[in-house]
């Protein structure tokens, strides 16, 4: 299932009344992100590689990503839009939480 279709089908839950609950999921190795909602990574492994998706008809749409290890093992999110205009953001301390949001064609740190 595509992206696009993921949002179409959330899109259409949210019309038609339904309660969508906030996704949230355990990192431990290399994700790329398909559901906006809160991401939880643990890189006391190794680092961990997020990729984030082309924004497209996600206007609105909020992404989380936090480190929850105290390790020195870096969280990389890309973006091949680029999030305010960086092409890589290096999340390296524990608890330490990106936010970002895509409005008017592109990704912005909230």
């Amino acid at each position: 299932m595509s992206w696009q279709n993921i949002v179409r089908q959330l899109d259409h839950a949210i019309r038609e009344g339904f309660t969508i609950r906030p996704f949230t999921l355990d990192v431990f190795s290399d994700v790329e992100i398909l559901i906006p909602g809160s991401y939880f990574c643990n890189a006391s492994s190794g680092p961990i590689a997020v990729n984030i998706p082309p924004g497209d008809s996600l206007d609105g749409y909020i992404i989380n990503i936090k480190k929850m290890d105290p390790t020195g093992n870096k969280v990389v999110v890309t973006s091949t839009e680029g999030i305010d205009g960086l092409q890589e953001i290096e999340i390296c301390l524990q608890y330490e939480n990106l936010q970002i949001q895509f409005h008017d064609g592109r990704w912005h740190i909230l």
